[in-house]
Order: C-alpha cells, then structure tokens, then sequence
C-alpha cells in the first residue's frame, strides 16, 4: 500500500490528499495562475530538445561506457554539433530571461506570507 501524499485537481484548485484522509487545498490567486510558468517552461524544454548538443560548432566524439551491473559496456556516440545559429540563440536567451522574470513574480508574490511556513514547499510544488 502507498503512503504520503498526492496531487489532485478538483474544483480548479490543487489539493494535497493523504492515504490517511487528510487533504490540504491551496486556492491560488488569480494573478499566479495568470503567470503561465509551466506553459512557458514546457515551451522552453521544447525548444531546447530541437537544438543542437553545443551552442559551439564543435566535433562529435565516442566514448565506451562501463556498466555498473557487471562487465558489460556500451559505446556511446556524439555526432558533430553544427552549433546554434544566431537566431536560434537569440530565441533561446529571450526564453530564458522570460523564464527567470516569470520564476522571480511567482516566487516573490505576497501570497506566499498566506500560506503556513511548514506547508510552503509543498504549495510550491503544486501546479
């Protein structure tokens, strides 16, 4: 059986939900669910995920990698990396500064004072 607790949505708000029956709902205000963060985030990963391994042209290389199960090993190969293009990394510096400014209203929002000390992590972890 699982204990510890869990996140559900209900109601347009997070709930905290324990095994034991005892759940913490946080009803965040307007202007933080306005921010976007995670939606932003998602589109940075994305974009992240489509660019080449090295901001830098640089050359690829391989290299064997030793297992920690026994004797066995793998090669593991990096192909050469074109490096970004300009506009590549001009696309992902403004993804990022928006990010941080986004990162920073969130965290240093007045609604945080609201919520108990011990239970703030777990506010900031709910989406």
């Amino acid at each position: 059986m699982l204990y510890g607790p869990a996140w559900r949505i209900q109601n347009d708000r997070f709930e905290r939900v324990y095994l034991s029956g005892v759940s913490t709902a946080y009803h965040f205000p307007p202007r933080l669910q306005a921010v976007q963060l995670h939606g932003v985030r998602a589109q940075y990963e994305q974009l992240c995920r489509s660019l080449p391994w090295s901001v830098d042209p640089t050359p690829g290389w391989t290299y064997e990698e030793k297992s920690t199960m026994g004797p066995a090993t793998r090669t593991v190969s990096f192909a050469d990396s074109p490096g970004y293009t300009p506009e590549q990394v001009t696309l992902e510096r403004q993804f990022r500064r928006r990010l941080l400014r986004l990162s920073a209203a969130v965290i240093t929002d007045p609604w945080w004072t609201s919520v108990p000390s011990g239970e703030q992590v777990d506010a900031r972890m709910a989406r």
